[in-house]
């Protein structure tokens, strides 16, 4: 019979996501949960214990990251039908720079930050697999791997990012659409 494990992304600090790959591996693959079969029904459906501070942190990115946008659009009409003609300068200008600023490469800086143990928390975040999935996902050559459902913000595989490299021992490397690299607030 096959066997499931989970791993709850949530449960490790910041010292334990900054060890060396093989001493977190080795803690990662002690906290290890398992089941013969299959988990029972709602025994991974529990929330993780969240602080104010988090939850609030997340929710204000939330606002910023999928309100910015819209209040940027909204803005943009208002200024064209009531503005001046350098308020709707002005306008273009902080569009141009929101949308072609350079994206910084903080993959490892990430990858154990505060913040992303805050999105691990508020989304209660684990890995799911059975079998042997994961040493498969690890000795194989790079693969192509899609993550669906896919949206707007495809939240759940955003955070996918720095928990295949904190806790699939693999290192991600993303292909997404070029006009993701140009969407204000992101």
């Amino acid at each position: 019979m096959c066997v499931s494990r989970c791993t709850e992304t949530w449960r490790f600090d910041r010292e334990a996501l900054e060890l060396p790959a093989e001493a977190r591996r080795t803690l990662v693959n002690s906290q290890v949960k398992e089941a013969v079969g299959s988990f029972a029904p709602g025994a991974l459906a529990g929330s993780a214990p969240i602080s104010f501070i988090e939850e609030s942190a997340v929710i204000g990115a939330f606002l910023v990251v999928m309100g910015g946008p819209l209040a940027l659009l909204a803005s943009g009409m208002w200024i064209a039908l009531f503005g001046t003609w350098i308020a709707l300068g002005g306008w273009l200008v902080l569009s141009l720079a929101l949308a072609y600023h350079p994206l910084p490469h903080c993959a490892d800086e990430l990858r154990a930050s505060w913040f992303v143990r805050a999105l691990y928390k508020y989304f209660s975040y684990r890995f799911v697999w059975s079998g042997d999935d994961d040493k498969l996902s690890q000795q194989s050559k790079p693969w192509f791997g899609a993550g669906p459902p896919h949206g707007v913000l495809p939240l759940a595989n955003l955070l996918s990012i720095p928990a295949i490299n904190s806790f699939g021992f693999v290192h991600f490397v993303g292909a997404p659409a070029s006009v993701v690299f140009h969407t204000p607030f992101l």
